[in-house]
């Protein structure tokens, strides 16, 4: 996250505790008067094997909260849009809590800074210690990484799940 994303992290992540669920990411981009603001939220319960998910009135709730404290504050020099979600299927990891709730799973992972002469990997989550989280490809040892030098990383969703979750619905 950039200082600034971080800094709106800060002023709204009470607010969206008070609501009833987690903050798991900001993410602004575009630029100008056309910046987004984009924070995902999840149910205060979730990991794995969590089978409820955020509804559109608690999105709805949170984002009229986060758009209240971000009048106040004004961190934002310009104007953006405010967009408020659910994690999806294919969640982001962004904090080492997210490595640590979600080993096991598989995931996608790209780095600003190379680990390893890499800087692109996909394998299955295999924890954190403090903010350094591994990752475990299939065909190579585990690499560790501070979770602020992740440029983007997502859970991968496997043809298993995948098949499994639409049996279930």
């Amino acid at each position: 996250m950039t200082p600034l994303e971080h800094r709106i992290w800060a002023i709204i992540e009470p607010a969206v505790a008070d609501e009833g669920v987690r903050l798991v990411r900001v993410l602004l981009s575009g630029e100008g008067g056309g910046q987004t603001l984009q924070v995902m939220i999840e149910p205060e319960e979730a990991g794995p094997d969590c089978q409820t998910s955020v509804t559109l009135d608690q999105c709805q709730a949170v984002s009229r909260q986060i758009s209240a404290l971000m009048d106040v504050e004004d961190p934002i020099a310009s104007q953006y849009r405010l967009e408020v979600s659910s994690t999806g299927l294919e969640r982001p990891l962004v904090t080492a809590r997210d490595f640590e709730v979600y080993t096991g799973k598989d995931a996608k992972v790209e780095l600003h800074d190379a680990v390893g002469g890499q800087k692109r990997f996909v394998g299955t989550v295999a924890g954190s210690k403090g903010e350094v989280a591994c990752l475990k490809p299939a065909d190579g040892e585990a690499i560790e990484f501070d979770v602020n030098n992740i440029k983007k990383a997502k859970l991968v969703i496997s043809d298993a799940e995948m098949k499994n979750l639409m049996r279930a619905s």
